[in-house]
């Protein structure tokens, strides 16, 4: 009985404090109030985080950004997804080894409508392209073109996206995922 109010009093202040979270985050400039970013998720430089209308960022999201990261409209990223924008040097001119405190920062650019599932991790530097669908577990290592199909560690091509004219087709009537759900 205990253990069932202690359980209900802990969702009740998660949820408060994720509230306020949001409202933190939502009151930026550069994420639109028309996305939605589900509990626990983190950033490092929020200044540095773009996000776009009907974007959805899963549970337990954590975008380290010491560089730019952009999410197009329309992006669905699943949970527990990280994204990675800076490096320790350990390639020029090293100070200490195995590297040293210079951090190596590239932005990361994630396009239009792309899909993301759970557990994925993306590294500095990376485009992912429009249209694109990166499987559960994926470390996606270099840029992924448009309307691909990536899976594996370090995410290969699988194919590319059989439908890019019903996508294209529900692109021009801006039939976008998150904007149907919430009725917009």
């Amino acid at each position: 009985m205990i253990g069932k109010i202690l359980f209900h009093i802990k969702n009740f202040i998660d949820g408060k404090i994720h509230t306020y979270r949001i409202q933190q985050v939502l009151s930026s400039s550069n994420i639109s109030k028309k996305c939605k970013i589900s509990t626990g998720f983190k950033f490092t430089n929020i200044k540095n985080v773009h996000i776009e209308d009907y974007v959805y960022m899963g549970r337990d999201s954590f975008l380290s950004s010491f560089g730019k990261i952009t999410i197009k409209r329309g992006t669905i990223i699943g949970p527990r997804v990280v994204i990675y924008t800076a490096n320790h040097n350990y390639i020029n001119d090293i100070k200490a080894i195995p590297y040293d405190k210079e951090l190596l920062i590239k932005d990361v650019m994630i396009e239009e409508n792309v899909w993301i599932g759970d557990s994925v991790i993306i590294v500095p530097g990376v485009t992912i392209g429009e249209g694109s669908v990166i499987a559960a577990g994926s470390v996606v290592v270099k840029d992924v073109p448009k309307f691909s199909i990536m899976g594996g560690n370090p995410a290969k091509l699988i194919k590319e996206r059989s439908n890019i004219s019903d996508y294209l087709k529900n692109k021009e009537l801006d039939n976008i995922y998150l904007k149907q759900k919430n009725g917009n």
